[in-house]
């Protein structure tokens, strides 16, 4: 997703930063400010969720999808598990944004020919270790003004081979509003990529806890008795890969193309690691292809392949 980036290209724009204290990016990747919700990208879904129901939406949470009944190129219904209850729901338009793996092999007519791709396609787990401390002992030798100093990053990519975090992120610096207590506390986010059936993946919260503490340390970001309290967080299937089996999803998007009611959109709906915004484009194409036919399906699934936002293969 590293958009128009090379040592080159970062060498000029520190030039063009250094003698004009106006000057602002055009590439996306080396952007420094952007608009951020006040509570975090959930809040958006918050207030969808509000105003939907304000105009007499009914949504459902907390609804497992068990099976999708299809026939002929179309979704007929849903059974979802709710309460230990099955229900059935029906509908004229589906939206699917579940992952594709779980889209093709939950319908009650499959295409098998289908199944042994999407069977096998590859994704990567996410383990988000959140961890409170008092303050960071990393010093701000940044240009850039700061409360109490704190060093400005909102997140900081980890290469040492000896440590398994890959990225830390600084909530403080997204939205003082995500700390409860921001003056004098600062929350961070330690972030581990493994597979879903890898031993990593499967250790218990303690272990995560304390493999993350220990990382922290040794990474001289904190003292050890400065770590207030600390929760993980797992979430399956967070990063659709581009190995192995993908080769041939151009078979099982094809596939997909063809139902007459449905639309693939996001993250895991088109298998495409999309950013935020990317993934939002793709349901926004959806809507006005239902409304109004300005946009095609294959626009839909055309957003973020321009090799432009790809990094170089």
């Amino acid at each position: 997703r590293v958009k128009g980036v090379s040592i080159k290209r970062i060498i000029q724009e520190n030039w063009q930063k250094k003698f004009n204290k106006k000057y602002q990016s055009s590439e996306t990747s080396l952007i420094e400010t952007f608009y951020y919700p006040k509570y975090g990208p959930g809040q958006m879904w918050e207030q969808a969720q509000k105003e939907l129901e304000t105009l007499g939406v009914k949504i459902l949470l907390n609804h497992e999808i068990v099976k999708i009944y299809n026939k002929n190129n179309k979704i007929l219904s849903i059974d979802c598990l709710n309460n230990n209850k099955i229900i059935n729901i029906k509908g004229d338009i589906f939206f699917s944004s579940i992952d594709v793996q779980t889209l093709t092999n939950k319908m009650s007519q499959p295409d098998h020919n289908i199944l042994k791709i999407t069977s096998l396609l590859p994704y990567r787990a996410f383990v988000n270790v959140s961890i409170l401390v008092k303050k960071l002992e990393l010093k701000n030798n940044t240009d850039i003004k700061t409360y109490k100093s704190r060093i400005p990053d909102c997140w900081l990519y980890i290469h040492e081979k000896d440590l398994e975090v890959g990225r830390i992120q600084i909530l403080n610096n997204w939205s003082p509003y995500l700390v409860k207590d921001f003056k004098n506390t600062m929350f961070i986010n330690l972030e581990y990529f493994c597979d879903e059936n890898d031993e990593r993946f499967k250790r218990s919260t303690k272990q995560w806890q304390e493999v993350a503490k220990k990382e922290l340390v040794k990474l001289g970001f904190v003292k050890l008795n400065n770590i207030l309290s600390s929760t993980v967080t797992k979430v399956k299937k967070a990063y659709p890969a581009y190995f192995g089996s993908y080769k041939d999803f151009e078979i099982v998007k094809n596939y997909l193309k063809n139902f007459t009611n449905l639309y693939c959109i996001g993250r895991n709906g088109q298998h495409r690691y999309n950013n935020m915004d990317h993934s939002m484009l793709t349901a926004m194409y959806a809507i006005d292809h239902l409304l109004d036919k300005s946009k095609t399906i294959d626009d839909i699934w055309n957003v973020n392949t321009e090799e432009v936002y790809h990094e170089e293969k």
